[in-house]
């Protein structure tokens, strides 16, 4: 048996801990969201369900996951991420030659506005740059303090 000295296998640990932390502020990023804009209980059951889903999934499929080959997992993973990063890099450079427009945040976010208001009727204002805050409500839908 091959003993793993802490400064071969530290550095790999610390990584994947990294890793685990940032999904894990993503995933807490989208609850939040998502319960003050909708409701704190959809938010929190909705992660809860994910969560049983998780552990469910790991209690059936715990030992088969194991005897999956590590060389094809990380071949199939390593040529999606190439296909991802080639077309991300598409698209940086066709923005950067100005052959398609670059991404505007503020014209997306008011055509989703629009879509949001013809689809539900639901009242949107939009914060000016003031910082002011949002206030959200169940029944009368996205409000901000602004009129």
């Amino acid at each position: 048996m091959m003993n793993i000295h802490w400064a071969h296998s530290g550095p790999s640990f610390v990584a994947s801990f990294l890793a685990c932390l940032v999904e894990c502020v993503e995933a807490l990023t989208v609850v939040l969201a998502v319960g003050s804009v909708r409701s704190w209980s959809g938010a929190l059951s909705g992660s809860a369900a994910a969560v049983a889903v998780l552990l469910a999934l790991i209690a059936a499929l715990g030992n088969t996951l194991t005897r999956i080959p590590l060389h094809t997992l990380q071949l199939v993973v390593g040529a999606l991420l190439l296909l991802f990063g080639l077309r991300w890099l598409r698209k940086a450079i066709l923005r950067s030659a100005g052959q398609i427009p670059l991404h505007d945040e503020q014209a997306a976010f008011a055509k989703n506005i629009a879509a949001m208001q013809k689809l539900g009727g639901v009242r949107v204002g939009i914060v000016s740059h003031s910082r002011q805050p949002f206030r959200s409500s169940c029944s009368k839908g996205l409000r901000s303090s602004s009129s």
